[in-house]
C-alpha cells in the first residue's frame, strides 16, 4: 500500500479519525524503520488514544534517529508529564533548552513540573523566562497564573488573567480560568455577572476559522470519532427512546462523578446516555469506568474541533444537552456556539451563570439562588431541597474517632485557591481563643513549599504555637484521604468558596462542618448541604459569628465525638444520598422540558 503522505495523516489526526491514521503509519514505519516523522505522528495517535506509554516508545526511537531535534525532546518530555514522570520531564525540558536556547516552549514544561512537584515560587520564576522569550504566548500567562495561585498570591493570579484576557480576548483556557479564579474573591455579584458576559462575548463564543462554515449533519455519515457501546436500536426503539448527550471532562476520578453517578445508575430504561468525553482518555481509572460501562454510548472528542463534536451530538438525534463542566478544566463551551440541540442545560460542574447565549437552563436549588434573586442568563431548574446528591464510597469506612488522647482538632481539607488570607486570619482568631485545639490544613495544593511556608509565617507572626498547626500531604488514595477525619472533629468551610464535595465526605465521615453563607451561589453551597440535613444551625451569616461559633465547639469535644454515627446516619438519611429518588425527579424535569 503506497503512502499518502503526511499531509493526509495531518488531516486525519485533525479530524480524530485516528483509526484510519494508525494502520497507514504503522505499514509505512513497517516500510521505513527510520522515518522519525512517522514515528513522531504515530506517538501522537497514542498520546491522544490513552496510550502513552507506548508514544514515549515512539518517540524515544525518532530521537535516536535525529537526537538534535528539539520537538521531539519537547514532545517527549510532555508524554512524560502525562505520565506523572516529573523527574525525567524535566530533565527532558532542559535538554531541548541545551540543544536550542531559544525553545520559548520548554519554559511551559518545566514551570509546569516545578508545579506539579509543589515548588510553586519556581514555576512562577520559569513561566516569566517564557514570557521574556516570547511575550506573546497565551499559554505561558496560564502558567504564571496557576504558579502564583498555588503561591498563595491569589490577587497577583488574577491580574495576570484579566490582563491576558484583554491582551487574548479569544483564548478560551485564559477566559476560562480568570472567572473560576474570581469566584474565590468576595466579589459583588454585579462584577461576576459583568465578567462572565464580557469573556463569553470576547472569547468563549468565538469561533475557529475552520469552525466559521455552516453545518450540515448527515445522519448516514461514517462517524469520525472513537465511541464504545451499544447501538441505538439495541437499547429502545426509536418511538420510545429519549437521547440526552452529555458534555464533560470530569466523568473520572474528580469531583463531579460524585454528583453524577446517581443520573448514571437510576437512568429510565428508554432514556439514552451518549457521553461525550473531553478528557484525555487515560488506563485504570475505575470512576471513568464506572461511567463508560454504564453510558449508552461513549463518545471520545478529546483534542477535536467545536464544530467536529457538535456535528457528533447533532448526529445522536439529542434533544437535550447536558453540559457538566462550566468554566473548569476540559470544558468545551465553545461547542454550544453551534448549537447542537435545542436546549442545552448546565449543571454539577460550575457554581455560578456561564452567561452563554446558548445555554437555556442551570440546575440549582432555592438556597444557593433564592427565587426572584436568581442573576444570570440561563432560566432556572429548581431541585429540591438540593440540586446536589452524593453518591458515597462504596467501601465501609469506621467514622469512629481515633483516639481520645488526640487534642481538639478543627480542620481544613479545601484547595489551597480557597483559603484566603482572610480565611487565615479567621483561623488564627478561633484557635487564639481555643488554645487547646490544633488545626489541621490539608487539600490540593496546600502541600507547596511557599504556600505552606507563608502560611507558617502568618502563624507564627501572629504568636500563635507550633503544635496548633499541623499539615497533612494530599491524598491521591481516597480512602487514605477519608481515613484522615477519624482524627477530625471539626470541619471549619472556606469563605467565599465553600467546600462540596469535601463537605459531604466529612459529614460521611461522622464529622460536622461550620460553614458561612454569603450572597453568591459558591458561598452558599454549605447551606444547602447542611439545610437538607436540617443542620441550619451550624450556618453562620458573618465572620465573628463563625469565630464564636467554632469556640464553642472547641469546647464540647466528648459530645461531638460521640454523636460522628448520628451525622454520618443523618446525612446517609438525608436527601443528599437518596440517589433514586434524586435521578427520578431530575429527569422528570429536564425531559419535560
Amino acid at each position: 500500500m503506497s503512502f499518502p503522505g503526511f499531509d493526509w495523516i495531518s488531516e486525519k489526526i485533525a479530524r480524530g479519525a485516528y483509526a484510519e491514521a494508525e494502520p497507514v503509519l504503522t505499514d509505512f514505519i513497517t516500510r521505513q524503520p527510520r522515518n522519525a516523522h512517522a514515528l513522531q505522528f504515530l506517538a501522537l495517535i497514542c498520546s491522544q488514544t490513552g496510550r502513552a506509554n507506548m508514544a514515549t516508545i515512539h518517540l524515544k526511537r525518532a530521537i535516536s534517529l535525529e537526537p538534535a531535534s528539539p520537538a521531539l525532546r519537547y514532545n517527549l518530555a510532555n508524554v512524560l508529564q502525562i505520565l506523572g514522570n516529573q523527574t525525567d520531564a524535566l530533565k527532558m525540558y532542559k535538554d531541548v533548552l541545551r540543544i536550542d536556547p531559544r525553545y520559548y516552549k520548554a519554559w511551559l514544561g518545566i514551570s509546569q513540573c516545578h508545579l506539579a512537584d509543589n515548588d510553586s515560587q519556581t514555576a512562577e520564576h520559569a513561566a516569566k523566562k517564557g514570557i521574556e522569550l516570547q511575550p506573546n504566548w497565551p499559554e505561558i500567562y496560564v502558567a504564571l497564573a496557576s504558579a502564583q495561585e498555588q503561591m498563595g498570591k491569589l490577587p497577583e493570579a488574577l491580574h495576570t488573567l484579566k490582563s491576558a484576557s484583554f491582551q487574548f480576548p479569544h483564548h478560551k483556557v485564559i477566559g476560562s480560568n480568570y472567572l473560576l479564579m474570581l469566584l474565590h474573591q468576595c466579589c459583588s455579584k454585579d462584577e461576576l455577572i459583568d465578567e462572565h458576559r464580557r469573556i463569553i462575548q470576547r472569547s468563549l463564543f468565538h469561533l475557529d476559522e475552520t469552525d466559521q462554515k455552516s453545518r450540515s449533519v448527515n445522519p448516514e455519515k461514517k462517524m469520525l470519532i472513537k465511541s464504545s457501546g451499544k447501538a441505538a436500536n439495541q437499547v429502545t426503539s426509536a418511538r420510545e427512546r429519549r437521547v440526552i448527550a452529555i458534555l464533560s471532562g470530569d466523568l473520572r476520578t474528580h469531583s463531579v462523578a460524585y454528583f453524577a453517578k446517581a443520573l448514571f445508575e437510576y437512568r429510565p430504561e428508554h432514556v439514552e446516555l451518549h457521553v461525550f468525553n473531553t478528557h484525555p482518555e487515560t488506563e485504570n481509572d475505575s470512576e471513568r469506568n464506572y461511567f463508560q460501562n454504564r453510558a449508552t454510548v461513549w463518545h471520545s472528542v478529546a483534542g477535536l474541533s467545536s464544530s467536529k463534536i457538535a456535528d457528533a451530538i447533532c448526529a445522536t438525534g439529542a434533544e437535550i444537552l447536558l453540559e457538566l463542566s462550566g468554566h473548569t478544566a476540559f470544558n468545551r463551551l465553545d461547542v454550544l456556539a453551534h448549537r447542537p440541540t435545542a436546549i442545552v442545560v448546565t449543571a454539577l460542574g460550575y457554581p455560578h451563570s456561564l452567561m452563554h447565549p446558548n445555554v437555556n437552563y442551570r440546575l440549582t436549588d432555592r438556597i444557593c439562588e433564592p427565587e426572584g434573586v436568581f442573576v444570570g442568563s440561563e432560566r432556572p431548574l429548581y431541585m429540591a431541597p438540593s440540586f446536589l446528591c452524593f453518591t458515597p464510597p462504596e467501601r465501609n469506612l469506621d467514622c469512629e474517632f481515633s483516639s481520645d488522647e488526640v487534642p481538639f482538632t478543627f480542620a481544613s481539607s479545601n484547595a489551597a485557591s480557597k483559603i484566603t488570607l482572610e480565611m487565615i486570619g479567621c483561623w488564627i482568631k478561633i484557635l487564639k481563643s481555643a488554645p487547646q485545639a490544633r488545626l489541621i490544613v490539608k487539600g490540593k495544593g496546600t502541600e507547596d513549599r511557599q504556600w505552606r511556608s507563608n502560611f507558617k509565617q502568618l502563624w507564627a507572626k501572629a504568636g500563635m504555637q507550633k503544635s496548633q498547626l499541623k499539615f497533612l500531604d494530599y491524598r491521591v488514595d481516597r480512602m487514605q484521604h477519608l481515613n484522615d477525619y477519624r482524627e477530625i472533629d471539626v470541619v471549619l468551610d472556606t469563605f467565599p468558596y465553600n467546600g462540596t464535595t469535601t463537605t459531604c465526605e466529612a459529614l460521611w465521615m461522622g464529622v460536622p462542618v461550620l460553614s458561612m453563607m454569603g450572597q453568591t451561589h459558591v458561598s452558599r453551597v454549605g447551606r444547602t448541604i447542611l439545610g437538607a440535613m436540617h443542620l441550619d444551625g451550624w450556618v453562620e451569616e458573618t465572620i465573628n459569628a463563625y469565630i464564636d461559633h467554632a469556640i464553642n465547639l472547641a469546647s464540647r469535644k466528648e459530645e461531638l465525638r460521640k454523636g460522628r454515627a448520628e451525622v454520618r446516619q443523618k446525612f446517609l438519611d438525608s436527601a443528599l444520598c437518596q440517589r433514586r429518588a434524586y435521578s427520578t425527579a431530575f429527569f422528570d424535569t429536564i425531559l419535560n422540558l
